[in-house]
């Protein structure tokens, strides 16, 4: 090779794409680059609270239970009107279609299940006069006192010296009394649990 003449030029390959960018097929959905993601939604946002809530809910429902289940005088008195209000509709469905003797039965179940649980004692021990003066003690209004006295009378009559025969059916009248007499009686129930004992 002679001297001074020139060196073949070395051609370096170009390497395609790196400083061009090609045209790129339309997306199949566009997407909007300031909407909030799915993951940030209210409602996902939310639900992840519902299994904390949850929890909460069943470990206040267990210590309540547990409250109860120490407290068995708490118990009751929270019992009580629940089953004074079962009975008293067993008293109402009496009074339309039953006889004296089962009505007056479901009028003393009435003041024996309320009286039982609200002050806890035993069935035995719900008496006029014991629940009359604990009431008088809390404050219960004398009318309403003087109401319940004579409910109870009339009860006890007709347990231990029941002038009707089993089958005998309540007179119009008598229905007519009763019926506004179980509304007192409803009446002076909500006036108890008002009461602090």
């Amino acid at each position: 090779v002679a001297q001074g003449s020139p060196r073949p030029s070395v051609v370096i390959p170009e390497s395609l794409g790196s400083d061009i960018i090609y045209l790129q097929p339309a997306p199949r959905r566009w997407k909007d680059l300031h909407a909030r993601p799915w993951y940030r939604h209210p409602a996902v946002l939310g639900a992840q609270v519902v299994p904390a809530l949850v929890l909460l809910g069943v470990f206040l429902l267990a210590r309540r239970r547990d409250e109860l289940a120490r407290d068995q005088a708490k118990a009751r008195r929270q019992q009580a009107p629940r089953s004074a209000r079962s009975a008293l509709i067993r008293a109402e469905q009496l009074l339309q279609k039953g006889t004296a003797h089962r009505f007056l039965e479901a009028v003393w179940l009435v003041l024996v299940t309320y009286f039982a649980n609200r002050f806890n004692l035993a069935p035995g021990q719900v008496t006029r006069d014991e629940v009359c003066l604990r009431l008088h003690r809390s404050g219960l209004a004398p009318a309403h006192l003087e109401e319940l006295r004579s409910v109870f009378d009339i009860c006890e009559n007709e347990r231990f010296a029941s002038t009707w025969s089993s089958e005998q059916a309540l007179s119009d009248q008598a229905r007519e009394e009763w019926t506004k007499r179980l509304d007192r009686m409803s009446e002076i129930l909500r006036a108890c649990e008002r009461l602090k004992l």
